[in-house]
């Protein structure tokens, strides 16, 4: 998979071989060369992405859903920091 950031000049790149991408790195030794069209060249830096920590909205659950399922639920997705009961207006329902 490939996602391009074009504001922050970000490209990212989804493997499936966890260790392809290892290879990779070491081989470049986290660099490269770009060049543009206009032959200017630039040195790109090849890096381990860190998606960081994301929120996870989950609206309509019913009340006996309980906190452990959740977790079991999105155990896959990695660590679960915390999970909070909200209350949404109405309108939103």
């Amino acid at each position: 998979m490939i996602q391009i950031d074009g504001i922050k000049r970000h490209v990212f790149l989804e493997f499936v071989n966890g260790i392809y991408l290892q290879n990779i790195l070491q081989s470049t030794n986290g660099s490269a060369e770009y060049r543009h069209v206009t032959g200017e060249i630039s040195v790109v830096r090849l890096q381990v992405a860190d998606m960081g920590m994301r929120r996870i909205p989950i609206a309509n659950l019913p009340p006996e859903v309980t906190e452990r399922s959740i977790r079991a639920a999105l155990a896959s997705c990695g660590e679960i920091v915390s999970i909070q009961d909200e209350i949404w207006p109405k309108a939103y329902c």
